[in-house]
């Protein structure tokens, strides 16, 4: 059964969740939605493809239990979709629909052991340029069930004139 659910965007927010580009970016002051637009994102892409669980990271487990955890319970609860949390496991249920897997970027070595169809990373501007590099490149590893051709959405807060990281294209 299709369920229809409300989706409420600011224009920047829309334009980042429905984008279609690979390595879609949001990139916003504090306030701006960004954790927001990349959960919503994440959840369209877990209900599309049930199949594939999606992977949420963030620098820390505290970002994670501060931001993500709530927010993903309270999008859902919204949508009346039944979910349940896993926090020993890190991991969300979604019903019928697979997992979000939530995994932290402090330890880029630590991301092994799962495959996901697609990711997220939030926070990303708090990462030194060497540890986002190897951090982006092993979320994209884990992306082995893609059916999206696993876009890694980042949101990030604008520090320093050179702001914007590098995607594995260049």
């Amino acid at each position: 059964m299709r369920r229809q659910i409300d989706i409420r965007l600011t224009v920047p927010q829309e334009d980042f969740v429905f984008s279609p580009a690979k390595f879609p970016a949001f990139v916003g002051g504090f306030g701006a939605g960004k954790s927001e637009a990349l959960v919503t994102r994440l959840l369209l892409l877990k209900l599309r493809y049930p199949g594939n669980d999606v992977g949420y990271f963030a620098p820390t487990y505290d970002l994670i239990r501060l931001i993500a955890w709530h927010r993903f319970a309270e999008k859902l609860e919204q949508w009346g979709i039944p979910h349940k949390l896993n926090k020993s496991e890190n991991t969300l249920a979604v019903h019928g629909a697979g997992r979000v897997i939530f995994r932290t970027l402090d330890n880029p070595d630590r991301i092994v052991g799962f495959e996901i169809g697609d990711a997220g990373i939030d926070e990303f501007d708090t990462l030194a340029e060497k540890q986002a590099d190897n951090a982006r490149n092993k979320v994209l590893a884990r992306c082995a069930r893609s059916l999206t051709d696993c876009p890694i959405p980042a949101a990030w807060r604008p520090r320093r004139k050179a702001s914007v990281r590098r995607t594995a294209s260049g």
